[in-house]
């Protein structure tokens, strides 16, 4: 069965204005097309550093031959720095990867049915200080809504923001609510954000959930799928 790759931060452009000669980018995604070409790639957000044109069409160049790819919105998809607003950054993500803001959650079944993908747009407010987000009272009632609907899929929640951690500038506003209409009822739970990996086993009722380091420079990545008996497979991969 195909996996689940998860890749998150990518910051395209971040390393242009730094000028580093090593561009990991291009060694990431060239291992994607050539040994991950079947599986879904998971992108939870910070595709780009600033949400402008020429970051866009970088990464365009950048993601040219990868296939199933289904990306979460962060908040430097959406503006400069990660919190000054652009209607054209976002209307950008959205005509690559997005749905329009009412749309979220978006959700897709893949691998026949038995995985039940759902993006959240953990920007959903756009005004939020700094590096917040927020879920927003409509997109969590339509996230509790679909919840509440019975599958035999595999459910993997994916969005940008850390759905806990307070930590100061970053959060997501309304992290308890969010996490009320969660609790129990899916089985993978995937993020980005800080740039910091980590993993929680059964926590919120919810048997794995991880957070990506910023994979460019990080060096690696997770891959998820479920075996023949149900059990979760995770295996890191390295690509430089």
């Amino acid at each position: 069965m195909p996996k689940l790759v998860h890749l998150s931060d990518i910051h395209v452009g971040l390393k242009l204005l730094l000028d580093e000669d090593y561009d990991r980018d291009a060694v990431l995604f060239e291992t994607i097309k050539a040994h991950h070409a079947k599986d879904t790639i998971l992108i939870t957000g910070d595709l780009v550093d600033n949400g402008y044109k020429w970051e866009y069409e970088r990464l365009d160049t950048l993601l040219h031959g990868v296939k199933n790819i289904v990306a979460a919105p962060g908040n430097h998809d959406y503006g400069a720095a990660g919190w000054l607003y652009s209607v054209d950054a976002r209307r950008r993500f959205a005509e690559r990867f997005g749905v329009p803001d009412e749309l979220y959650p978006h959700v897709k079944k893949i691998m026949r049915g038995k995985v039940e993908l759902i993006v959240l747009d953990s920007d959903a407010r756009n005004r939020e200080l700094l590096a917040r987000g927020r879920i927003h009272k409509r997109q969590l009632a339509r996230l509790d809504e679909h919840l509440s609907t019975p599958t035999k899929s595999k459910r993997v929640l994916i969005l940008h923001h850390h759905p806990w951690d307070r930590k100061l500038g970053e959060e997501l506003i309304d992290a308890k609510e969010f996490c009320e209409v969660i609790k129990n009822r899916v089985d993978l739970m995937l993020f980005g954000h800080h740039h910091k990996a980590a993993k929680w086993e059964n926590r919120l009722g919810i048997p794995w959930i991880a957070a990506a380091p910023k994979t460019p420079d990080a060096g690696y990545f997770h891959t998820y799928e479920w075996d023949e008996n149900g059990e979760l497979q995770v295996e890191k991969v390295k690509f430089r």
